[in-house]
């Protein structure tokens, strides 16, 4: 077997391993070391599948998101760029409540990779960040403002390990995935979405929220511990 079967042989492992791992963690650190791989070895989804042609560009969408917290679109717009891919937002309904969920707009593995990575870190942020806002009520009497400052950190954090990630990787954005993401969008009359600014509470909470948000992807990455498989 040549160099590169063993590697698509190995990402199809990370792949089945990250689609069907009850740790959220794990599958996360498996998407990142399969697109580790595509990326640095140069190899075509359609590789992955047996040769079946896949480069048009899909949809896949992440898990329903019950909080509905506005730092989502800044998250998504951090992950997506990561992964070579757009993205947007879409509703549906659940236990009668309007919830959201991000789509991400790219080649198969790609996307998935980036779905399943925004959902990790976005529960990631929101499980530290309510955690750091209750721990600054219990001690100063309020947390006014300490989980957006949070969460702005830990995008930063996310960003900066994701940006050091994408240089090592040499990862650019894909034309043709831009150009298909255009079309589709005027196709299904989407309009673009601004993101409303947060407003800071604490410095402190934000700087604590940077390093979580560095330390959920570094501890996650090929070269610091993810799962190797031969």
């Amino acid at each position: 077997m040549s160099d590169k079967m063993r590697y698509i042989e190995r990402i199809r492992k990370l792949f089945a391993l990250s689609s069907d791992n009850p740790s959220e963690a794990e599958a996360m650190a498996a998407a990142l070391q399969a697109q580790r791989l595509m990326v640095k070895y140069s190899i075509d989804p359609s590789e992955i599948e047996d040769g079946v042609e896949t480069r048009v560009p899909v949809c896949v969408e992440s898990e329903w998101i019950g909080d509905s917290r506005t730092w989502r679109f800044q998250l998504a717009a951090v992950v997506r760029r990561a992964f070579r891919c757009e993205c947007h937002e879409e509703f549906g309904v659940a236990r009668g409540k309007k919830v959201p969920r991000i789509v991400f707009y790219g080649f198969e593995g790609d996307a998935q990779a980036a779905a399943m990575t925004f959902n990790y870190l976005y529960k990631q942020g929101s499980r530290l960040a309510r955690r750091a806002e209750r721990e600054h009520r219990e001690v100063y009497g309020f947390s006014r403002g300490v989980y957006n400052s949070f969460v702005i950190g830990f995008t930063g954090g996310v960003e900066s390990e994701l940006q050091a990630q994408s240089q090592e990787l040499m990862v650019v954005e894909s034309e043709v995935v831009r150009e298909s993401y255009e079309d589709f969008k005027r196709e299904q009359g989407m309009v673009t979405v601004k993101c409303r600014r947060m407003r800071l509470g604490s410095a402190a909470a934000e700087e604590a929220g940077y390093r979580a948000g560095r330390d959920a992807v570094s501890s996650r990455r090929m070269t610091s511990g993810a799962p190797m498989l031969c």
